[in-house]
């Protein structure tokens, strides 16, 4: 079973932001999953630095069969919006926190 974990771009404002801190909660799932032997490969999509499209065309190239999308306050339009185009192309669709 292939799956892809994706973190959609944040919606704050660039001014207002001083770091950049990588999906540790989507690199955890992955890691349990790879260990318990549940699906290979998983593929983490990190869409901080890409924009809408060029995450929609990675999940419709890769194959998957979930599709997994971490959303929260700073991304939830563009989660959303990702999630609606690649519904079509995997055979489950889930997102949350």
């Amino acid at each position: 079973m292939r799956i892809a974990l994706v973190m959609p771009k944040s919606e704050r404002v660039p001014i207002l932001r001083t770091e950049y801190s990588p999906p540790l909660g989507l690199m955890s799932i992955g890691a349990m999953l790879r260990q318990r032997g549940q699906c290979n490969p998983v593929e983490l999509i990190n869409g901080e630095f890409m924009d809408e499209d060029q995450v929609v065309d990675q999940v419709r190239q890769g194959g998957f069969d979930i599709v997994g999308i971490s959303t929260n306050v700073g991304n939830y339009r563009s989660a959303l919006a990702v999630a609606k185009r690649v519904k079509s192309e995997c055979r489950g669709l889930l997102a949350g926190c």
